[in-house]
């Protein structure tokens, strides 16, 4: 489980190295930041992949929900400036999306052992 979180945490820190965006900038940093902290304090507590990926699944879609109080600072979106506000940041969704879809395709594999990944 430690290997599962540390390959999204390590994709992580090779992010920031390439971009200056950080967490409340109204990027998909803010549901990738909040999903790799859930899953990393997961594995320290269960084995359970799914467990782990939930946590992770919830605080990403939580963070890029909070986008919407948030103004932006990178991108196309930074020219809009106030108008940004009350609107979810589409690379955070985009980011909760793959969090959740890789959930439920982990789920659903898991309830069907016989079928091939």
């Amino acid at each position: 489980m430690k290997d599962f979180a540390g390959l999204f945490a390590g994709g992580l820190a090779n992010l920031q190295q390439q971009s200056k965006a950080r967490l409340g900038d109204k990027t998909l940093m803010d549901a990738l930041i909040p999903a790799v902290e859930a899953l990393q304090a997961q594995s320290a507590h269960t084995q359970d992949i799914l467990v782990a990926l939930r946590a992770g699944a919830q605080a990403a879609r939580a963070g890029s929900n909070a986008t919407a109080t948030l103004v932006a600072h990178f991108g196309r979106a930074k020219y809009q400036g106030e108008r940004t506000l009350g609107k979810l940041d589409p690379g955070s969704v985009s980011m909760a999306y793959f969090f959740e879809g890789l959930l439920a395709g982990l789920e659903k594999q898991i309830s069907t052992p016989s079928t091939p990944i």
